[in-house]
């Protein structure tokens, strides 16, 4: 399935969590179908505000797929500073 929107972001983490709206970066904040995170490091993230305090780990080096909608997503360093890439895709505006 192909989807209208899609967005890319690389983040940089740190102890001190990150939030990223999927779509900020090309200007039309969108609802992700399909999302895809590559991290340098190992990282914590949230991919719902009320997930928050139960983050999902995901080991450095390790393409970690998603396929629930989501908007918004929350990252924290898991021990090591790194960064991660994020690749999104939907079709639904907010």
């Amino acid at each position: 399935m192909a989807f209208p929107y899609s967005d890319y972001k690389k983040i940089n983490f740190t102890g001190e969590e990150q939030h990223y709206a999927i779509g900020t970066r090309v200007g039309k904040p969108f609802i992700s179908e399909e999302m895809v995170l590559l991290a340098t490091e190992d990282v914590w993230v949230a991919f719902k505000d009320d997930e928050r305090s139960n983050p999902t780990l995901i080991h450095k080096d390790v393409y970690f797929e998603w396929y629930r909608r989501t908007g918004d997503i929350w990252i924290t360093s898991a021990g090591t500073d790194g960064e991660v890439e994020i690749w999104s895709e939907g079709h639904t505006r907010r």
